[in-house]
């Protein structure tokens, strides 16, 4: 409905993605008719909480096979799947180190850019 009837509430979206960051995200997409200097703010700080998320996954030093002496570094998701340290997202579940998919991070590359035209307009 918050998109449907274009509802968007940065306030509201930001104490939701600090509960349930992934319902939070996709809530991003809603808009409004309008905009202003408050909404503005809002999206800033939803934006800097986004920026500041911890990394739910790790780098880490992984034995090699059998017949390897050394260590590998590796891209660790929070599931455990261990990936090469040049994958953004894991093969297994498709998630990044921040524990978000590609889908959520292409919203929040959409919000950035709707939050920099609002910014360049109100300016």
């Amino acid at each position: 409905m918050i998109e449907k009837y274009n509802l968007f509430d940065s306030n509201s979206i930001y104490e939701i993605i600090k509960q349930e960051l992934h319902i939070g995200i996709h809530l991003l997409s809603a808009t409004k008719e309008y905009y202003n200097t408050n909404d503005l703010q809002g999206m800033k700080r939803i934006l800097e909480y986004l920026n500041n998320l911890p990394n739910t996954g790790n780098i880490e030093n992984v034995k090699g096979g059998i017949f390897s002496k050394c260590d590998e570094k590796k891209f660790v998701c929070e599931n455990g799947h261990k990936n090469s340290i040049d994958f953004i997202f894991c093969e297994k579940c498709g998630i990044n180190i921040k524990g978000l998919n590609e889908e959520e991070l292409n919203i929040i590359e959409e919000f950035k850019e709707k939050c920099n035209i609002i910014e360049d307009y109100i300016n």
